[in-house]
């Protein structure tokens, strides 16, 4: 009545899977020839190795490699080391327990002034200040950032000046110093830890019976305090809501001191007598 074709017999497939582990970017597993796969998991990564050391000129290389199979995951640039004065001063990893600066050594000796860091805020500029160290040739300031101390600025001046801080925002900052080639141990170096509120620094511009202050907007600022500064006191002038003010009926070739103070959450920004500027009118 009719014919048909009857399909060959295939034997029964064993799986045989390589020891070698196969990969993508997300997991490994093992592979038999026909494509079956079993240990099927995600990598786990042994948190990054340095790979390649970091130089002077030149940045180094972290890998972060599967525990299991192998596989490279990813690989992140280390920031070069940088030169000082022909001194190698590494800021990856910036500060060590004890001092291991390439360049640098360090001697119990040569040191035994320890810096005193002072702060001052004018406006929206930190100001960090020291005591001059005799015989100090530089001196390097690091901010903390991310669980460390990083390098920032070296002077050889005993004072910086720092911009971009944040209103509200806290900081911490140490001062090391150099002599002779040879950089302070950790235990004579200064620390400081100051929150940024910013304050309105004004500037003066006299004429022969006036003075006009102005200053930068203060962030959530809601008003500002005139001051006129005599023999140590601070007297009230006025309150506005502006950002420049003009005072009137001052006598000529007059030497006349003013600060302006803030009201910001709820409460007037502090005042110093770095705060105040000073401004003589002009002659007849």
């Amino acid at each position: 009545m009719r014919t048909e074709t009857i399909p060959a017999i295939v034997p029964e497939h064993t799986h045989e899977y390589s020891t070698e582990w196969k990969s993508d970017s997300t997991s490994h597993w093992h592979e038999c020839a026909c494509g079956e796969k079993i240990d099927i998991s995600n990598h786990i990564s042994d948190g990054g190795k340095i790979t390649v050391s970091p130089t002077a000129v030149s940045e180094g290389e972290k890998t972060y490699t599967c525990t299991v199979c192998g596989y490279v995951m990813k690989t992140e640039a280390v920031p070069q080391t940088g030169t000082s004065n022909g001194h190698y001063y590494p800021i990856y990893p910036v500060i060590p327990t004890t001092s291991t600066e390439p360049g640098y050594t360090v001697s119990a000796i040569k040191f035994t002034e320890k810096v005193s860091v002072k702060t001052s805020i004018k406006g929206d500029t930190l100001i960090l200040s020291w005591d001059e160290i005799s015989n100090a040739d530089k001196y390097y300031v690091y901010q903390y950032k991310n669980g460390k101390y990083v390098s920032i600025k070296s002077t050889a001046n005993n004072s910086v000046s720092l911009k971009g801080l944040k209103n509200g925002e806290s900081y911490q900052f140490l001062v090391r110093y150099v002599v002779d080639g040879k950089l302070s141990p950790i235990v004579y170096s200064g620390k400081s830890t100051v929150k940024m509120i910013f304050k309105p620094y004004p500037k003066a511009v006299a004429g022969k019976d006036s003075v006009k202050l102005s200053w930068k907007a203060v962030p959530k600022a809601e008003k500002y305090a005139i001051y006129k500064y005599v023999d140590g006191k601070a007297i009230k002038l006025a309150e506005v809501k502006s950002t420049s003010v003009r005072i009137n009926k001052l006598s000529p070739d007059t030497e006349y001191s003013y600060i302006v103070s803030a009201y910001v959450d709820g409460k007037w920004t502090t005042m110093t007598k770095s705060d105040v500027v000073t401004v003589r009118t002009k002659a007849e």
